[in-house]
């Protein structure tokens, strides 16, 4: 019964290749904005992100 629920959750996140999207790529883009700009904060504020230099 749990099997059938996930695959009728997955297929509503399918694309028009077939191909269902997993994780970060399913959520919405400003959602992964979000995201991505936290974890690029937080890079810069513990000294490990990337200086450019040109």
């Amino acid at each position: 019964m749990a099997h059938l629920i996930f695959k009728e959750n997955n297929m509503a996140k399918m694309t028009k290749s077939g191909i269902a999207k997993r994780g970060f790529a399913s959520m919405d883009p400003e959602k992964q904005r979000q995201i991505a700009s936290k974890g690029g904060r937080a890079a810069h504020a513990s000294g490990r992100a990337h200086q450019f230099t040109s």
